[in-house]
């Protein structure tokens, strides 16, 4: 499809509009950014994080064939071989 322009109905830019980061959608989009997600790592955490690698959304953990899995919304290694795994909730639960 390259080359080809594709524009998104209006309703579909009006919801974007009206997004934040609790929105899983914009909330992937941004994370999948490391500059970003270092960010909000650096203000979650008030200290300096240097994420490298690439951060991975909705990414599915299994620790065992028997046991489930569970998929993270994004998770990300500093150079230290630390990880960060953070889950975006939209409501209070």
């Amino acid at each position: 499809m390259q080359g080809q322009n594709i524009t998104a109905p209006a309703e579909v830019k009006t919801k974007l509009d009206a997004m934040n980061l609790t929105d899983r959608f914009l909330f992937d989009e941004t994370v999948e950014e490391l500059d970003i997600f270092n960010l909000i790592v650096d203000i979650i955490l008030n200290g300096k994080i240097i994420l490298v690698g690439e951060s991975e959304t909705e990414k599915e953990l299994r620790i065992s064939p028997e046991l489930r899995s569970i998929r993270l919304d994004v998770i990300a290694t500093d150079e230290a071989g630390n990880v960060f795994r953070m889950e975006m909730q939209k409501k209070n639960t």
